[in-house]
């Protein structure tokens, strides 16, 4: 038996694109025009990139000042405890005094007034002096 052979006549189909050419006006101007906003994109890309860090830095830093303010109220209400309390203070002085009066009335000897004229300042005294004065000259 002979062999028959089958050629196959395999084609081939080549899809051509349909290409469409356009006239451009003026295509150095275009080209010009597209180059330059190429190269304003680029620039805003790294502008952009800067302010990301920036940003970053920013918020770095404002967490810093954030840990500082927190450090800061601690040490302060620290102080602030730590000192005495001007009422306290007062209450302190007032008490102090009645027992210096109660002291020296047990003891009979200068009052507690007089204690207290003793300590004026200079404008007070002077003026106590002038209202001696003034109750000395009888009108």
């Amino acid at each position: 038996m002979t062999k028959k052979h089958h050629n196959k006549h395999v084609t081939h189909h080549h899809v051509e694109e349909d290409t469409t050419y356009v006239k451009i006006d003026e295509a150095l101007m275009t080209r010009k025009k597209i180059l330059e906003s190429a190269v304003q994109m680029a620039e805003l890309m790294k502008r952009y990139e800067s302010f990301k860090i920036l940003r970053e830095l920013k918020m770095r830093e404002m967490k810093k000042l954030e840990l500082l303010v927190k450090k800061i109220k601690v040490e302060i209400n620290a102080y602030t405890k730590s000192i005495p309390k001007i009422k306290e203070v007062v209450e302190e002085e007032k008490k102090e005094l009645k027992m210096l009066h109660k002291m020296e009335m047990h003891r009979g000897t200068m009052p507690v007034v007089a204690q207290e004229k003793t300590q004026l300042s200079g404008i007070d005294r002077e003026i106590e002096e002038i209202k001696a004065r003034l109750n000395e000259l009888h009108f």
